[in-house]
């Protein structure tokens, strides 16, 4: 058996108005062959994603033999999910001085589009989702970071909606966050 990495792609519109292809999900996969590690991948995504069909969250999977030096092993399954920082900063150029840059204005606008369906963004917000934290309680969260939450943002994950945002959009929508500690 050989080990795989399998990447989930997805274009999307960039912050420069340009289409640009960005990766949902990185897997290592022992399998034979590519063809059975995509397989495999295909299922193992399906069911850490909480879906049905890959399609549905990527146009398109890499599958490439692994060389030892490109995975951050999280378990030691036969196919495990990887979470791995330096191909994250790489596809989504995300940095300390890019969550500097951010602008909490727009995080805010943006938040209200997309988040206020199911978290309370701001104080005066009556409805939201009694299941999950609001932005306030969050911010004031003693290990909260910006930067990571702009990554999280960007990698999906099964209780939330899988939102088309920029590296820019989640950076911002970060910073908002980070703003309403008090």
């Amino acid at each position: 058996m050989s080990q795989y990495v399998v990447k989930f792609l997805k274009k999307v519109i960039g912050d420069n108005g340009r289409e640009e292809e960005i990766c949902q999900c990185v897997l290592e996969v022992n399998a034979r062959n590519k063809a059975e590690a995509a397989e495999l991948a295909k299922k193992d995504f399906c069911k850490t994603q909480g879906v049905s069909n890959w399609l549905n969250h990527a146009d398109r999977m890499d599958v490439k033999e692994a060389r030892p030096d490109w995975s951050i092993t999280v378990n030691s399954s036969a196919y495990r999910v990887q979470r791995c920082l330096v191909l994250m900063v790489g596809m989504f150029g995300l940095s300390a001085s890019a969550a500097l840059a951010a602008d909490p204005n727009h995080g805010a606008v943006l938040a209200k589009r997309w988040c206020a369906s199911c978290h309370l963004v701001e104080g005066d917000q009556r409805l939201a989702s009694a299941d999950v934290l609001p932005f306030a309680t969050i911010a004031r969260r003693s290990d909260f970071n910006a930067e990571k939450v702009a990554f999280f943002l960007l990698d999906p994950h099964p209780k939330m909606p899988n939102f088309p945002l920029s590296r820019n959009e989640a950076g911002d929508i970060a910073a908002y966050i980070g703003s309403l500690r008090k």
